[in-house]
């Protein structure tokens, strides 16, 4: 995770304050601390109590009740969901095995792998982007050759131990897609998206659409560098 871009950070406030505004000022300046502590360039927090907001705070650009943030790897959770909710339908099996769907896959262990492991970060598939460095996430990829190169590190890595992988959540869209017809993109917001309400969550198709509204993201490289991602492509990582 440490090369990913950092995009989202969630501050828990344990301050003791009264309920009236004067006194929610305490968590202005608490959000202000935190923020300049950690370096974060943008942040925003929001106290709701009862469904109403009692307070809101902001730091850095662009940062407004309608900011937009990149949420990176929580896209996996979104699969994830899916893929649950697939089962429950009995249109998968979480005990299937990565080969029933994806037979024509070049990996010795397909046949074996789960579709729990692959959710579970225990397949033993390595993650492609473990050599990544900045300049990597500026370049458009095919999900094959990201697939096949995460397979083909592989080699080393035991089945059923923990390993964090996109490779895995790469494999799992295109399991579901070749169970369903459909892309996950779709089913994502047919099923999570719109039931739920999330009327500002969007993929990253849509980046241009918002951009007014995205805050920027930044990520520290392996020469301890700061590199603004906001606008890397999402090629290198899919739903991943």
């Amino acid at each position: 995770m440490r090369r990913l871009p950092i995009v989202f950070i969630s501050i828990l406030l344990l301050i003791s304050c009264n309920g009236n505004s004067a006194a929610l000022r305490c968590f202005d300046k608490a959000l202000l601390n935190t923020a300049t502590n950690l370096g974060v360039p943008s942040v925003t927090a929001t106290i709701i109590k009862d469904s109403d907001t009692i307070w809101y705070g902001k730091y850095g650009e662009k940062t407004e009740q309608d900011s937009l943030f990149c949420i990176g790897s929580i896209s996996k959770s979104f699969v994830a969901v899916l893929a649950l909710l697939l089962e429950q339908e009995k249109v998968i099996s979480l005990d299937d095995t990565i080969g029933k769907y994806l037979p024509d896959i070049d990996f010795w262990n397909k046949d074996s792998i789960t579709l729990q492991e692959l959710l579970s970060m225990r397949s033993g598939i390595a993650d492609y982007i473990a050599d990544f460095d900045a300049e990597d996430y500026f370049i458009d990829y095919e999900q094959k050759s990201l697939i096949e190169k995460g397979l083909s590190n592989s080699l080393f890595l035991k089945q059923g131990d923990f390993q964090y992988s996109n490779t895995n959540i790469l494999l799992m869209a295109q399991i579901i897609e070749k169970a369903t017809g459909k892309s996950c993109e779709e089913l994502i917001k047919k099923r999570i998206l719109v039931p739920l309400g999330l009327k500002s969550t969007f993929f990253a198709q849509d980046k241009e659409n918002i951009k007014d509204r995205l805050v920027s993201g930044y990520s520290n490289t392996k020469t301890k560098t700061s590199v603004d991602f906001t606008n890397t492509t999402t090629s290198w990582a899919g739903l991943a």
